[in-house]
């Protein structure tokens, strides 16, 4: 028996397996969609075909279509005796980095996908395009994690991803702003968001400050009039609105020399740095509680969102204070 067993064995391994009896004829590719789309099954078709039915070679597939970055992985299903399955997961573009009117995908690991359409992807602004395979700029990955930990129901609703005086925030199609500050507690930011934007009371709001995520500010309401004194009156704080109403607390203020709506100077990120009244900001702690720090005087800045270290080439170039 033993022998026998070794003599079939032999037979299945050295024979049998790589034999034309069980040679992969008919191959079925599932899964890829695009530009690139033909291309990918035609290799994979072609790698398949040298293949046996009990002997399929996942590495030699998977190397077949090392050149398309949107591909993530290949997965096969063999017929006997002659027939392949083989399903591709994509990678999924959740952003275009754009410079000027060009643009390229990006998925939510930092592979660039070249070749993917952007039409309808949020965009990142930057000042120039990468070179690479893979993000490396830590700035962009920043942005892209906001995307990326976004609800495909919200994501889709975004236009632009961009930093100003708030922090990262994410510009709403048809208007409105989202403001995250940090790219920390991005998942509790998103539910935060998504709880104001579905509260009828908050219709019509400028913004969505979701930098501390437990205590969500809708901003910029269209004013209430009040009936009894005829003042506009601000929904948001019930105080009323004059002509030299305080702009510090609202996070997509600017004012008209360029500095940041408290008077500070805008940092690289537009957020208030050591460039402006000599103070720092921390404003998204870990634990998603308020942090401020204090000038000389011992007063807390007004922002309090965090400050980034970005490189030089870093994105959103030209993106407002």
């Amino acid at each position: 028996m033993a022998v026998t067993l070794a003599v079939l064995g032999g037979l299945y391994f050295f024979w049998l397996r790589d034999s034309s009896l069980v040679r992969v004829e008919h191959v079925r590719v599932t899964g890829v969609t695009g530009a690139n789309a033909q291309r990918i099954a035609a290799r994979l078709t072609t790698a398949a075909r040298g293949m046996t039915t009990l002997n399929v070679d996942d590495d030699a597939l998977r190397e077949a279509v090392a050149a398309f970055p949107a591909v993530q992985s290949v997965h096969t299903d063999a017929g006997f005796p002659h027939s392949l399955t083989i399903t591709v997961s994509e990678r999924v573009p959740v952003a275009a980095l754009t410079v000027g009117g060009h643009g390229v995908a990006v998925a939510s690991d930092g592979t660039v996908l070249p070749g993917t359409g952007t039409r309808s992807l949020p965009t990142i602004p930057m000042r120039v395009l990468p070179t690479g395979e893979h993000l490396t700029n830590v700035g962009t990955l920043r942005a892209l994690a906001v995307l990326t930990a976004a609800p495909p129901r919200l994501r889709s609703r975004v236009q632009e991803l961009e930093k100003g005086k708030g922090g990262l925030r994410a510009i709403l199609r048809g208007g409105g702003t989202l403001v995250f500050g940090g790219p920390n507690l991005l998942g509790v930011k998103w539910l935060a968001a998504a709880a104001v934007l579905d509260d009828p009371s908050a219709r019509g709001a400028r913004y969505v400050d979701v930098r501390i995520p437990r205590r969500p500010v809708a901003g910029g309401l269209p004013p209430v009039i009040d009936p009894n004194t005829g003042e506009r009156i601000d929904p948001t704080t019930g105080q009323p609105i004059g002509d030299g109403a305080d702009a510090t607390t609202d996070p997509l203020a600017v004012d008209n020399t360029g500095s940041n709506a408290d008077g500070t100077a805008p940092t690289t990120d537009g957020t208030t740095g050591t460039g402006g009244d000599a103070t720092s900001a921390s404003g998204d702690s870990t634990d998603g509680t308020d942090s401020t720090s204090t000038d000389a005087t011992g007063a807390p800045t007004t922002d309090g969102t965090t400050t980034a270290s970005d490189s030089q080439d870093g994105p959103f170039a030209g993106a407002s204070p």
